[in-house]
């Protein structure tokens, strides 16, 4: 009943602080996505309608990225696909096309897109945002892409979690890994784990299953920008003052137990052997006979 009742306390706390640790790592995500997305659209405005002030465009990417450690580049393709800059590398890139993955969405939406795990033009695994460039009168000039730190996107996770011993994942669309406690995971697909089909389902809340082989109890949620988060712990880490406790107090009943048995043996000792030895005495001898 004593151990019952602990795990229940144990667990209940450990819900409670993991979900309201999941909410705060969802807002920040969403500010600082929110943050780059507004930066990004400054980046973009332009003020004349005849053609795109491409200097104005690099100088203030190069600004923006200074200031700003979740953006590492900005790239800016033209209506056409064709690549123009990479900031804060090289205001003149070569004449290349960029099959940029959500170009079709960004164009034709004349809106923002938070992308999954791509690859960008130099073939390097990344994560985007793009914003879309036209004249005052909307007329589609192109797109600016920013290219989001993965390691910004960890920090946050290894400090709420690495100290407590617990794991953390941001996941994109397809259960690709964005950031993660663990850097060797990033890029890895977990859409067959199960805590996925729940963040594709839009699904949000706490759930005890088995995470990469052990029994976790896990906070999930998805985000506004289609991704999905998790914050986690095993349960052999989460129940280890449990099981400490468990071995004092079975060390301390057994303890208990063999004194218990030591002082009846005692107290046996002192009330039966006087008895004893008079029941001895009382009795009539042969001789007596």
């Amino acid at each position: 009943m004593t151990m019952g009742y602990t795990e229940a306390v144990m667990e209940k706390e450990i819900t409670e602080k993991k979900l309201v640790n999941l909410d705060a790592l969802i807002k920040r995500l969403e500010a600082d996505m929110t943050s780059v997305i507004l930066q990004l659209e400054m980046i973009a405005k332009q003020e004349d309608d005849s053609s795109v002030d491409v200097g104005s465009m690099f100088a203030r990417a190069k600004q923006t990225i200074a200031r700003t450690p979740l953006i590492q580049s900005v790239t800016f393709i033209d209506k056409d696909k064709k690549l123009v800059f990479e900031a804060p590398f090289d205001p003149d890139l070569p004449v290349a096309t960029y099959e940029y993955p959500d170009f079709e969405k960004v164009k034709w939406s004349l809106n923002y897109h938070v992308s999954d795990m791509i690859f960008n033009f130099r073939d390097y695994r990344a994560v985007t945002v793009a914003v879309p460039v036209t004249t005052q009168q909307y007329t589609f000039q192109g797109i600016v892409i920013a290219e989001i730190s993965q390691q910004y996107l960890s920090d946050p996770l290894e400090t709420v979690t690495l100290s407590h011993g617990g794991f953390s994942y941001i996941f994109d669309r397809k259960g690709k890994v964005l950031a993660s406690t663990n850097p060797a995971d990033i890029g890895k697909d977990y859409s067959a784990q199960p805590i996925f089909s729940l963040l594709s389902l839009d699904r949000f809340g706490l759930v005890r299953d088995t995470f990469q082989g052990e029994e976790s109890i896990i906070a999930y949620q998805p985000t506004r920008m289609g991704w999905g988060l998790i914050l986690g712990i095993p349960e052999e880490v989460a129940f280890v003052p449990l099981y400490r406790l468990a071995m004092i107090l079975r060390i301390g009943f057994l303890g208990i137990l063999l004194l218990s048995l030591f002082f009846i043996g005692m107290g046996m000792r002192q009330i039966l052997y006087p008895i004893t030895k008079l029941t001895q005495i009382s009795r009539p001898t042969r001789s007596s006979l």
